[in-house]
């Protein structure tokens, strides 16, 4: 109430990737959980984002000094050093087409964020201790048309800066 004072909305978004899209069974998608009012009552709305999206990594670009703004690296969120100022955001989607296409086969090993072939390699995104390794999609192609191999694959990454990071 102070004349300085103010008063903003929060705004609560959790995102997440589901293994079952709205459109299709078995189709994952990116997700967005968000905190609402309807009728007085608070409670979280489910929306998909966009089908197809098979995995989703994020990692905090950081200044470990805390004074330049600039980030020097990156790292999982849950590894961020205390004193050290989030900068930056990368995030990386692996997008999967809709349907497995006839003649293609996936052989290639997806390293990206923290998932690297140092860590090991895995056939499946959702597997106990499948974090921060490499990602090789695994399937007979030859005697499957719905081979995991035969689906098109697009790794995209894009790093937002945070503005008045350094306040």
């Amino acid at each position: 109430t102070a004349p300085s004072s103010q008063v903003n909305n929060l705004i609560v978004n959790a995102y997440y990737v589901d293994n079952n899209s709205s459109t299709a069974a078995g189709l994952p998608s990116l997700r967005r959980k968000s905190l609402t009012t309807v009728a007085g009552v608070k409670q979280f709305i489910d929306q998909e984002i966009m089908p197809g999206v098979e995995d989703m990594q994020v990692q905090f670009g950081i200044d470990a000094s805390g004074v330049t703004g600039v980030a020097t690296r990156y790292v999982n969120p849950n590894a961020v050093p205390a004193g050290a100022a989030v900068v930056a955001v990368r995030v990386w989607l692996l997008l999967r087409s809709e349907t497995p296409e006839p003649g293609f086969i996936d052989n290639r090993t997806y390293v990206y964020g923290d998932r690297v072939v140092a860590n090991g390699t895995v056939s499946t995104l959702n597997a106990a201790g499948s974090a921060a390794k490499a990602y090789v999609p695994s399937g007979a192609a030859s005697n499957a048309l719905t081979s995991i191999k035969r689906f098109r694959r697009l790794l995209v990454c894009r790093t937002f800066q945070i503005r008045n990071s350094l306040g």
